[in-house]
């Protein structure tokens, strides 16, 4: 399944990167499930390259990653969510497309170059990526008001947390057969109240992701993330109008907060 690894020391920092994200993290359940594959599967290196510190530096790889095919950019204006979107639609919207695309965000080809060609190890090179797409999606998704919110504030924490996350699995799986994905799904928006610029909705999601019992990933932090796969989450979402967007006013997990 892998390349010889006494050949392949870009190998070798992609292992040492998955033990220091085992140190770091431990096992633990996430707000959406953690998807992890294979991370040994890399192309191998020429035996005659000299070794190099295995967590700050990284060969280019000769064979093109499995990356997700190519998206538009994440602006301000695409993660915006239009006052004339459905209000029975708005569920999927922020759900299925708009933290689907933030907490993937990133994960492309042009990461993966960046990060092979780079100094930095997984875990920060994930975080460098990530930042500036968490803001674009805070600014434009969010009130005020939600960001003084505890319970919002927990929830974006927390989608941040899973964005840096994902993009670790992502990175250190991207040139094997089965690269990380997830995605979440809206199963059932219910519309609790609405006016003129208000909009109050309950949404029940389930978190995809392609993590199956034996992979290396769901090896290392046991078996959560294998069983997040088809976690389901009722969230209360309320929404008002601002200047044509919709803007998140509060969002709460009421699953997480009944248990």
């Amino acid at each position: 399944m892998s390349e010889k690894l006494s050949q392949a020391p870009a190998a070798a920092n992609r292992l040492h990167d998955l033990v220091e994200m085992t140190k770091r993290k431990g096992s633990k359940g996430l707000t959406v499930a953690v998807i992890g594959v294979s991370v040994i599967s890399l192309a191998a290196c020429s035996s005659n390259e000299a070794p190099t510190e295995p967590s700050h530096s990284h060969s280019a790889a000769a064979t093109p990653s499995k990356t997700n095919e190519a998206v538009a950019p994440i602006t301000a204006q695409s993660a915006e969510i239009k006052d004339t979107t459905p209000v029975d639609q708005l569920g999927k919207t922020i759900f299925a497309d708009r933290t689907t695309t933030w907490i993937m965000g990133g994960a492309n080809e042009a990461s993966v170059q960046e990060y092979y060609a780079g100094n930095l190890n997984v875990i920060d090179q994930s975080a460098a990526i990530a930042a500036p797409i968490d803001e674009v999606f805070v600014q434009s998704m969010f009130t005020q008001d939600a960001l003084n919110d505890p319970t919002t504030q927990k929830f974006i924490q927390d989608t941040e947390t899973d964005h840096k996350d994902r993009l670790e699995y992502y990175l250190i799986t991207a040139k094997d057969a089965k690269p990380y994905s997830w995605h979440s799904t809206a199963d059932q928006t219910t519309v609790v109240s609405q006016n003129s610029s208000d909009v109050e909705l309950k949404v029940t999601t389930t978190d995809h992701n392609n993590v199956v019992p034996g992979d290396k990933i769901g090896s290392k932090y046991g078996t959560s993330e294998v069983q997040d796969n088809g976690a389901t989450g009722v969230f209360d979402v309320k929404l008002i109008d601002v200047d044509g967007t919709y803007k998140i006013n509060s969002i709460v997990n009421i699953t997480a907060s009944t248990n």
